[in-house]
């Protein structure tokens, strides 16, 4: 009785330390470290890449080698392996082998998947109950569903017709082409909409959603896989004739051949390099022009799709009983053993943990780094098959005729102070702007702002050179007013308030704020397209550097996006990076936060790489001709993110974590 108590301390100190031990990192999980290990029953294979639900839920196929043939369905828990749910139960009558990669519908409530006794089913994702079915007149569907974001379902059967379904798997139409059936065929859907599906016939369909034909494009082969959209709307497809080719509305741009066949879908990283492995036994990396970046030797065949990290990771399967993963030089990161081949296409969850099933039967749970897959970013077009964990099929390129209206920034001015907004007009021909120097008007009523600049002066400079100044904008009253109405809030028609109206053609330019009585205070400086409908010239960047947090407070940038569709944007908030540059006094620190037209915080970052995006906004700077940050270091301090927009005022605030002050540079970059 008496040494009860001491055991108990000790038992509880152990498992203190233990905590620590697993807190401290000695036993903590690392990239490519196996989380667990779903086992299944021997005589089981899985083909079926998995889908992953937003609640982290796994969904795949399992084929059972059985007289006559089985398969199920399974719901697996993220957190063990340990199954939430199977269809069909064991009460229920069998179907045939699922090789079928399961597709989730937008709203996360139904999973979709394809039998082998030819129906396609729509199950519960919380219960696994059947809430519809769909029987073909083939023998079976292997290939995956894709989901429109309207709902309506596509998918091929084995004799080769594409259909189209309502999210209850009523038929709405049916296309006979000779569709791609091979190991797991899925139809891509562009932007806009647009099917885009490959066909034994050699041509790649381009298809309403009505299922009229807008286009086809001949590949010089039958088509085995699965479409892919590129960025710029290439269409990357795998043919008959071991070869990649790269097609468009027009033709082929190009084409790779390989040494044999070509059954997985490539997969594109956010630089648009195309990884793909082949049943030559090689795993290659091509340009976005078709010429080889790198390829490896594997001495085994490939037959999955690869997913790309946002960090650059690819990772896929290979008859060699290893999940791989390679880093973006084509070097070895990790390799994962499995009990036999993989060729299931591997999905990444957005927590980085890599799902990917084997021919032994087993679902494989691996460790990220954590690095989401690309499509977090908004920024990688087609990072893994089927497009992202849910296998959609859905491009979310920006699309539409989106544009900036205007560009803004909030910060000091006056005294020893200029406020200098860069921005960057590209097109084919000048247009007018809009351009102001808001101090007094914001003073007064309605806005009653405090510590505003009294007395603005505006110069706008392109190569050193002044295209247009002003001090009061009254002195163009008359054509101020006739530009500002309906584009900007109105000046007060007696303050001093600098504005100008000029024609500017595309080049990089320079807002000059001064002070023109010696004082100092706040201003705010805008760049308006003042011929929005114009397309023959757009806003492009804004970048403005000014002391931010700390007693200088938040350093503000806000944009508005005009037109219809949505429009990609790369947005930074330098600190340690402007050290190369020459500049002291940085703000060691940043912190962004942006906000939309509700005034919700949709994003945030502190430290770019701090995300697992790093490989996807280096691309994104490259892409659009910012300067690169350093990704590790005082550099790696620095802030920045990709986001998808749709039409709308957007606000972007960067201050100093833990009260840090200093100079900051915010940037906006229109990313094509």
């Amino acid at each position: 009785m008496g040494m009860r108590g001491p055991r108990i301390v000790s038992r509880l100190l152990f498992a203190a330390l233990l905590a620590a031990f697993w807190a401290g990192g000695l036993f903590a999980q690392k990239d490519g470290d196996l989380r667990w290990k779903a086992v299944q029953a021997s005589g089981r294979y899985i083909v079926s890449s998995p889908a992953v639900a937003a609640d982290g839920t796994i969904f795949v196929g399992v084929w059972i080698d059985s007289t006559p043939n089985r398969g199920l369905l399974l719901a697996v828990n993220a957190r063990d392996g340990s199954l939430k749910w199977q269809f069909p139960k064991v009460t229920d009558p069998a179907i045939n082998r699922v090789e079928s990669s399961p597709a989730i519908s937008p709203d996360g409530s139904t999973v979709y998947f394809g039998g082998g006794d030819g129906k396609l089913y729509a199950l519960d994702t919380a219960t696994g109950t059947k809430k519809s079915e769909f029987t073909s007149s083939a023998a079976e569907i292997p290939n995956s569903p894709t989901i429109a974001a309207d709902g309506t379902v596509y998918v091929v059967s084995s004799d080769l017709v594409l259909h189209a379904l309502t999210s209850t798997l009523t038929e709405r139409w049916k296309h006979v082409a000779g569709y791609s059936v091979s190991i797991d065929t899925a139809v891509a859907i562009g932007g806009d909409g647009t099917v885009y599906t490959g066909a034994f016939d050699e041509n790649l369909y381009a298809l309403n959603s009505d299922g009229s034909e807008q286009w086809r494009t001949a590949a010089g082969a039958a088509i085995l896989t699965s479409p892919v959209i590129s960025p710029d709307g290439t269409i990357y497809v795998g043919t008959s004739d071991n070869r990649l080719v790269a097609l468009t509305r027009a033709g082929p741009k190009w084409s790779f051949s390989v040494g044999s066949l070509i059954l997985s879908a490539p997969s594109l990283a956010a630089d648009g390099t195309i990884y793909f492995g082949a049943t030559d036994n090689q795993f290659y990396a091509l340009n976005p022009d078709g010429t080889v970046k790198w390829q490896r030797d594997l001495r085994v065949g490939i037959l999955t799709s690869p997913a790309v990290r946002g960090d650059g990771t690819i990772i896929f399967g290979a008859n060699d009983n290893l999940v791989h993963a390679f880093n973006p030089d084509g070097s070895t990161k990790w390799t994962v053993t499995t009990g036999d081949y993989v060729q299931s296409s591997p999905a990444i969850a957005a927590d980085g943990t890599t799902y990917v099933g084997s021919f032994d039967g087993s679902l494989y749970a691996i460790y990220g780094n954590p690095s989401p897959i690309s499509p977090l970013s908004s920024f990688s077009s087609w990072p893994m098959f089927n497009h992202d964990a849910a296998h959609s099929g859905r491009t979310i390129t920006a699309t539409g005729n989106a544009y900036l209206v205007n560009l803004s920034t909030l910060g000091p001015a006056g005294g020893t102070t200029n406020l200098i907004a860069g921005f960057v007009v590209r097109g084919t021909a000048a247009k007018k702007f809009l351009i102001r120097a808001v101090g007094p008007t914001l003073a007064s009523s309605p806005f009653s702002l405090t510590g505003m600049l009294a007395d603005p002066a505006l110069s706008v400079v392109a190569g050193g050179i002044e295209v247009a100044a002003n001090d009061n904008w009254n002195d163009n009253f008359l054509d101020l007013v006739n530009v500002t109405n309906g584009l900007a809030f109105p000046l007060g028609a007696g303050e001093k308030d600098a504005a100008v109206v000029v024609s500017l053609a595309p080049a990089n330019y320079g807002a000059v704020v001064k002070s023109s009585d010696g004082g100092s205070g706040a201003a705010l400086v805008e760049v308006y397209d003042a011929e929005a409908g114009s397309p023959a010239a757009r806003l492009v960047n804004l970048s403005t550097r000014a002391q931010a947090g700390g007693g200088s407070g938040i350093l503000t940038a806000g944009l508005v996006i005009g037109g219809s569709g949505s429009l990609r944007v790369l947005l930074r908030a330098i600190g340690p990076g402007l050290a190369p540059f020459g500049v002291s006094g940085y703000l060691t620190q940043p912190t962004m936060r942006v906000f939309d037209t509700a005034s919700r915080e949709i994003g945030r970052n502190t430290g770019w790489t701090s995300g697992g995006l790093t490989e996807d906004l280096a691309a994104a700077a490259r892409l659009t001709g910012a300067f690169a940050l350093a990704a590790s270091g005082a550099g790696a301090a620095d802030c920045a993110a990709v986001f998808t927009l749709a039409p709308g005022n957007y606000t972007i605030q960067v201050g100093g974590v833990s009260g840090a002050a200093g100079e900051a540079l915010v940037e906006v970059y229109v990313v094509p």
